[in-house]
């Protein structure tokens, strides 16, 4: 999976999950942005914005690559 966002509510992570679906669909293909709530430390909770799986950290690293430049994060991650 690649990690393309971690966001403070909801509705932010929705918002992006819309935006990665609508104008990255190229770098994502078929996959669907998932949303899963995370409790960082003391921080609180964030809303990460996850795509995948993919088939290699490679598949993951060359899908981030095609984001280069777009404003957005792009994270490989194990889970």
């Amino acid at each position: 999976r690649v990690q393309v966002g971690m966001v403070r509510t909801q509705d932010q992570a929705r918002e992006l999950a819309g935006k990665v679906k609508g104008q990255y669909a190229a770098a994502f293909g078929l996959r669907e942005p998932q949303i899963d709530q995370a409790v960082v430390g003391n921080m609180g909770s964030f809303y990460r914005v996850r795509v995948g799986p993919f088939a290699s950290p490679q598949e993951g690293q060359a899908a981030c690559a095609k984001l280069k430049g777009s404003g957005l994060d792009c994270l490989v991650v194990t889970q």
